[in-house]
C-alpha cells in the first residue's frame, strides 16, 4: 500500500494534523555525516502527557481498551507485535519488532534485507558511547524502513551467571556503571529516530533455566545497588516502554508485582512510560492492576486475552486512564505520530534496509569490541618477511551461518535476538582478504606435518547460545581445546575466539596470543582480520570476566521453584572468583603509562580527578582508563566498583593525553534500604586499566 496523500504531505510540509485540528509538531532535520538527512521528532515530556491528555479526554472506552492490548497477527511477515491504530484522532498503531543486534526478519523471503549487527554483548567490550550512538541510530533506521516504530530492545540487565544463554543480549555486561552509561546514548539515539525503545528484561530475569516458572529472591539493596542502575539510567533517558519479564520476582509475577512496577519503576525511578508484558507473560487481570499497561502480544478472541473488554471494564476507570495516558504520552514523545506510516504498514517489511554506511557502523562496532587478551608479541600478523604462510585451523574459522532463528549461530545468538544473515563474512575469509593485502599467504593445514610448514597458527574456536536455554558448559565448541593444545606446541599459536559471552581458556599459558569477539553479526570476519593483521589497533576491554575455571564462575540455579540470590553484590569482579582475563581487561599494540592523578575543581561535578595517559611504546593506540571506588566506612559492601571509566583519543607514540574523572554525587553514593542513597565523602578512587590492573590510588577529600 503506498503512502495515502496526506502522509505525502506531512512529509514535505514537516507538520502533521490530528483529528482535533491541532498540529502534532513539527519535524526537524539534523545532518549526520555522509549519510543524508534524518529526522528528530522528540517532544518535551510536558508537551507529550499535554497531547496524551488532550487525546484521552476524547476517547470512548473502546478506544482505551485497543491500547491497553496487541492484536495477535501472524500473517507473512509480520511484526512481532501490534496495536490497532484509531484513525479517528491520529494515534498510530504500535508496529513491534525485535531487535538486539537489529531488525529480525519473520519471513524467510525478507532473510538478508537487514543488516546483522554486533550483539549488545560486544557494543559494551567497546567502552565507547559514541559508537553506542552510531548503532543505534543506524538500527534505528533499518526500523523504520522497514515500517515498525517500537524496537523492543535493548536489553539492559547486568549478568549474573556466566553461563546465561541471553547474555549476548545485554548491554550492561557484568556492571551496572557500564551499562548506565551505555544505555543513554542507545536509548537517545533510537528515540531520536522516530523509533521507541523499549527496555528489558524487568527485572532479574538473569537466567533463562525455569524463567517461566521460578522466583528471583532479591534483596532492595542488592537490588537498587546493583541490577537497577541501568534501567534508571534509561528512563532518565526518556525511554518510552519497559518490557516485564517472565520470572517471578520475590513470589511475585514480574508483571503482576506492585511493589516491582508501582514502587520502584513508576514511583521510585519516576518513570512516566508504559509497561508492556513480554510475550505471553501475563497470566491473570491482576497484571494490570499491579502496574502492566498492555498485554502483549494479544489473543485470538476474549477467550485467550487477559486484557479483555470485560476484565478491564470490571475494574479501576482511573487505572485505565493512567495506563492508556502512559502509552499515548510515550507515542507523542517520540513522535510516532507524525510517522510518514500510520495504518497499513506491512508493505514496507519486503524493504531491504541494508546499505553501506550501516555496513561500515556494523564493522566500525565489531572491531572496535575485539579484545586483545595476551599477545606475546607475535601480533600483529603484518610482516610478510616474518609471517610468508598463516595456517587457518579450526571448524569454527569457515562455519556459515543459519537461517533458524530458534537456534544461535557464531555471529547471532538464538531466539527472539536472532538477525540471520546471508551476508556474513566468516573468519577464513576475513583472514584471506587481510592476508591478500599485505602479501601473507594463508593455508589450512590438516595434518601436523602441514602446519609445521607454516610460520604462525591461527586456531579459530567458537561457541554460542541462545533464549529459552542456558549454555550447559563454558568450553568452546568441537573440542577445539584438545586442537589447541596440540598445535600450540607445533607452531607459535592466535586463538581467534568468537562468542556469547563467558568461556574457559585452559590453554592460555601455552599460546603465543588470544583475541575475542563477542557474536559480532555480518563483520565477524572482517572484524578479527582487521585486529589480527594491524589494520586497527586493539581496543576493545571485557565487559565481562573470563573464569579461570568453572569453579570461578557463578551458574544458574535448577531450582525450578527459587534463584536465591545470596551472593548479593559480590558477582563478576566484586566477588572471590578468580578470573583468567579480569573485567576490564584488553591490552593494546603499544602500552600506556599512568601520571600521578590529582584532584581538580574543573569538572564541574562534585569531584574532579585527573591525570596523564602517555604512550610508552611505538604504535598508536586508544586506552580506556578506569576509576573504581572503595568505600571504607561500608560493610559487606565490594572492595571495588566501577565508577568511572574514559576512552582516550588515539594517542601517538611518546604522546601525553589528559584524563579527566567526574564523579557526580550519584557515583560518590550507595543505596542503602534504611536510608536510601547515602553519600560517602571517603571514598578511595583506584584508577588503572582493568579491575586488577590498578596503577594509582587516591583519595577523596
Amino acid at each position: 500500500m503506498a503512502l495515502s496523500q496526506v502522509c505525502l504531505a506531512a512529509l514535505f510540509l514537516g507538520t502533521w494534523t490530528g483529528a482535533h485540528g491541532f498540529s502534532r509538531g513539527t519535524l526537524k532535520f539534523r545532518k549526520k555525516s555522509d549519510n543524508g538527512w534524518s529526522r528528530s521528532w522528540l517532544r518535551s515530556l510536558a508537551s507529550a502527557e499535554k497531547m496524551a491528555q488532550e487525546t484521552l479526554n476524547q476517547m470512548d472506552d473502546m478506544e482505551k481498551a485497543s491500547l491497553l492490548r496487541g492484536i495477535f497477527s501472524y500473517y507473512p511477515g509480520f511484526y512481532v507485535g501490534n496495536t490497532a491504530a484509531n484513525e479517528r484522532l491520529g494515534v498510530p498503531a504500535l508496529r513491534l519488532a525485535d531487535a538486539s543486534q537489529g531488525f529480525r526478519p519473520t519471513d524467510m523471503d525478507n532473510m538478508g534485507t537487514t543488516t546483522s549487527f554486533p550483539c549488545l554483548l560486544a557494543l559494551a567490550a567497546t567502552w565507547d558511547e559514541s559508537l553506542v550512538r552510531q548503532m543505534g541510530s543506524a538500527i534505528a533506521e533499518e526500523f523504520r524502513g522497514k515500517g515498525a516504530n517500537v524496537l523492543l530492545g535493548p536489553g539492559v540487565n547486568v549478568i549474573r551467571v556466566a553461563a546465561g544463554g541471553r547474555n549476548f543480549e545485554y548491554l550492561s555486561g557484568e556492571d551496572p556503571y557500564l551499562g548506565s552509561r551505555l544505555v543513554h546514548p542507545f536509548v537517545q539515539a533510537v528515540q531520536s529516530e522516530g523509533i521507541m525503545a523499549t527496555l528489558k528484561h524487568f527485572a532479574f530475569n538473569e537466567q533463562e533455566t525455569s524463567r517461566q516458572s521460578s522466583s528471583s529472591n532479591v534483596d532492595d539493596r542488592t537490588a537498587w545497588n546493583l541490577y537497577y542502575p541501568p534501567f534508571e539510567a534509561a528512563i532518565a533517558a526518556g525511554a518510552g516502554a519497559v518490557m516485564c519479564a517472565y520470572n517471578e520476582v520475590n513470589g511475585t509475577h514480574a508483571c503482576e508485582s506492585p511493589d516491582l512496577l508501582h514502587r520502584d519503576l513508576k514511583g521510585k525511578m519516576g518513570f512516566p512510560g508504559f509497561v508492556m508484558s513480554d510475550w505471553g507473560a501475563v497470566s491473570s487481570i491482576d497484571a494490570f492492576d499491579s502496574g502492566t499497561d498492555q498485554e502483549m502480544p494479544g489473543g485470538i478472541g476474549d477467550s485467550q486475552m487477559i486484557f479483555s473488554d470485560d476484565a478491564l471494564f470490571e475494574g479501576s476507570e482511573a487505572r485505565i486512564n493512567d495506563a492508556c495516558k502512559r502509552i499515548l504520552t510515550s507515542i507523542y514523545r517520540v513522535g510516532l505520530d507524525l510517522d510518514e506510516c500510520h495504518v497499513d504498514c506491512g508493505v514496507l517489511l519486503s524493504n531491504n534496509v541494508r546499505n553501506e554506511w550501516h555496513a561500515q557502523v556494523a564493522r566500525d562496532v565489531a572491531t572496535s569490541s575485539v579484545v586483545l587478551l595476551k599477545n606475546d608479541g607475535v601480533l600483529p600478523l603484518r610482516d610478510a618477511r616474518r609471517y610468508r604462510t598463516v595456517g587457518v585451523v579450526g571448524a569454527a574459522a569457515s562455519a556459515a551461518g543459519n537461517l533458524a532463528v530458534e537456534e544461535g549461530d557464531y555471529y547471532s545468538g538464538g531466539g527472539s535476538g536472532k538477525v540471520p544473515s546471508t551476508e556474513t563474512v566468516t573468519a577464513l575469509r576475513g583472514f584471506q582478504e587481510a592476508a591478500a593485502r599485505l602479501g601473507i599467504t594463508i593455508t589450512q593445514p590438516t595434518t601436523d606435518e602441514e602446519i609445521k610448514q607454516t610460520d604462525v597458527l591461527i586456531a579459530v574456536g567458537a561457541a554460542t547460545s541462545k533464549e529459552t536455554k542456558d549454555r550447559e558448559s563454558l568450553s568452546l565448541d568441537d573440542n577445539i581445546d584438545s586442537l589447541i593444545m596440540r598445535v600450540a606446541t607445533l607452531r607459535p599459536t592466535v586463538v581467534a575466539m568468537m562468542t556469547p559471552g563467558a568461556v574457559l581458556t585452559p590453554w592460555r599459558d601455552r599460546v603465543s596470543a588470544i583475541v575475542n569477539l563477542f557474536l559480532g553479526g555480518d563483520q565477524s570476519g572482517n572484524a578479527l582480520a582487521d585486529v589480527v593483521f594491524g589494520e586497527r589497533m586493539p581496543a576493545g576491554k571485557l565487559p565481562i570476566m573470563l573464569p579461570a575455571t568453572e569453579v570461578d564462575a557463578l551458574w544458574p540455579s535448577v531450582d525450578e521453584l527459587n534463584v536465591e540470590y545470596r551472593e548479593g553484590l559480590f558477582t563478576s569482579y566484586r566477588s572471590n572468583f578468580k578470573a583468567a582475563f579480569p573485567f576490564g581487561h584488553g591490552l593494546s599494540y603499544t602500552n600506556f603509562s599512568y601520571g600521578t592523578p590529582s584532584s581538580s575543581s574543573s569538572c564541574g561535578e562534585l569531584q574532579c580527578i585527573e591525570l596523564n595517559i602517555t604512550n610508552t611504546g611505538s604504535n598508536p593506540g586508544t586506552e580506556i582508563a578506569q576509576a573504581y571506588l572503595e568505600f571504607p566506612s561500608l560493610s559487606n559492601y565490594p572492595a571495588r566498583v566501577l565508577r568511572g571509566f574514559v576512552k582516550t583519543k588515539v594517542v601517538q607514540p611518546t604522546e601525553s593525553t589528559l584524563v579527566q574523572f567526574a564523579f557526580k554525587e550519584r557515583d560518590l553514593s550507595t543505596y542503602e534500604p534504611s536510608s536510601g542513597w547515602v553519600l560517602h565523602k571517603d571514598a578511595k578512587v583506584h584508577i588503572g586499566s582493568s579491575s586488577a590492573d590498578i596503577r594509582h590510588t587516591i583519595s577523596l577529600a
